[in-house]
């Protein structure tokens, strides 16, 4: 075990640095601003495109580094404020469904076979 943990940690370091740059390279993408739908045959073919017309690829992001781009969220101060009065809430006892309870039946049952 003291012979794996030096090389188990440079594995999980250059998978860090592996993430990281896929994620800068995400980033740094051309942004689809359109998507043109081409019908080839019989199928059909989804191309994003750029503001000029030009196909760009798709960005994908790994799940894992989706959860950095929240910081570019706003802040939950920007957002309105949810109403937390409370309300009487009334039901209809004459016109609601009642689901009668189910009939119970025995369950015993006879002794082991062996006896």
């Amino acid at each position: 075990m003291p012979i794996l943990r030096p090389f188990l940690s440079l594995c999980l370091a250059c998978l860090i640095a592996l993430t990281s740059v896929q994620m800068a390279q995400a980033r740094g993408q051309a942004r689809p601003v359109g998507i043109m739908v081409l019908c080839i045959g019989t199928e059909t073919r989804t191309v994003s495109v750029d503001a000029n017309g030009q196909p760009v690829e798709a960005p994908h992001l790994c799940p894992d580094c989706v959860m950095a781009l929240m910081a570019a969220l706003p802040d939950a101060a920007t957002l309105p404020p949810v109403s937390m009065a409370l309300r009487g809430v009334w039901y209809d006892t004459e016109h609601a469904a009642v689901a009668d309870p189910p009939e119970t039946q025995a369950t015993a049952r006879g002794p082991p076979l062996s006896i």
